[in-house]
């Protein structure tokens, strides 16, 4: 379970999330012929992104832990890069709307995603005093 713990905890928790939120709404997708056919590609492919964030972790992110200071921050980064770099690579298939139209939309994803990659690194992989 050491290297397989982390992407499959990683892909289990993220489709518990969104089967859940999928439930609250459930009465929307049965309704919309385009909701019914996004819905199980939606899951699909937020439960293989949260497999690729923690193996990414497995294979970068708990060596970089080992850097001094920012080894932490820097697993963060890592995870969730590539979980976000997953779910954009996915979104064409999800929606009908890309999440990426232009350049400026790319540069707002990229901090978005480092910001909550360090707030992971924070609070998930820094040693607890």
């Amino acid at each position: 379970m050491y290297y397989l713990g982390p992407p499959l905890f990683g892909a289990a928790a993220l489709f518990l999330v969104v089967a859940f939120r999928m439930l609250l709404h459930l009465s929307s997708i049965i309704h919309s012929p385009l909701l019914r056919a996004q819905a199980p590609i939606a899951l699909a492919a937020v439960t293989g992104a949260g497999f690729l964030g923690g193996a990414a972790y497995v294979i970068l992110g708990r060596p970089a832990r080992r850097v001094p200071v920012i080894g932490p921050y820097l697993a963060g980064v890592i995870t969730i890069a590539a979980y976000m770099g997953a779910v954009l690579l996915a979104s064409p298939f999800i929606s009908a709307e890309p999440v990426v139209k232009q350049r400026s939309d790319l540069v707002i994803f990229a901090i978005v995603t480092v910001f909550f990659g360090l707030f992971a690194g924070h609070s998930w992989f820094r040693e607890k005093a």
